[in-house]
């Protein structure tokens, strides 16, 4: 193959959206990244049991694994029924190995939105948010340096505390050393 042959080759991998990764044996390997809901809808995770008037319809975090104690980008789209108001939270638990590692509680608007308020529409809607992960490493008995993973349920509640919508799936984390 040509070097010409090798550059139009990248740009028509480039212009589908893949990412060309060089392995140690010199080969190229190409990995498709999704790039719409319905690619990877929620990326092993599934809605929770019960009925909820919003439906989260794509959810996605990179990096993947995700390292402790580092940046991850979170990304949803969603269909909300239910008007997202001022005041909602939102409540992440994390287990690993039936363990209850982290239960946390932010306030929606405020760390999910620019200019931290809810626009209160309906419709589908789109959520993206980095943010440093806590760092593990001083929970002395979790495994390090191997991905593990952490079964997350990720709820959004509103003011009242009502659940407008839940997913929980497998979520993949390294704890370095």
């Amino acid at each position: 193959m040509t070097i010409g042959e090798v550059s139009t080759m990248v740009q028509v991998i480039e212009f589908f959206n893949f990412k060309l990764v060089n392995t140690p044996f010199r080969a190229v390997k190409m990995t498709a990244f999704a790039t719409s809901q319905h690619d990877v809808p929620l990326s092993g995770f599934k809605e929770c049991e019960g009925t909820f008037p919003n439906k989260l319809t794509f959810y996605d975090y990179s990096p993947n694994p995700a390292i402790s104690g580092q940046p991850v980008t979170h990304k949803t789209h969603a269909t909300d029924n239910v008007a997202i108001k001022n005041g909602s939270k939102l409540r992440i638990q994390a287990h690993f190995n039936n363990r209850l590692i982290e239960d946390r509680v932010t306030d929606f608007c405020k760390d999910w939105n620019s200019g931290g308020k809810c626009s209160g529409a309906t419709g589908n809607v789109q959520y993206e948010k980095t943010e440093i992960l806590k760092d593990l490493s001083k929970i002395k008995d979790l495994p390090r340096n191997q991905s593990l993973d952490f079964n997350l349920r990720i709820e959004l509640h509103t003011p009242q505390n009502g659940i407008l919508c839940c997913i929980e799936g497998p979520f993949h984390l390294i704890i370095p050393s």
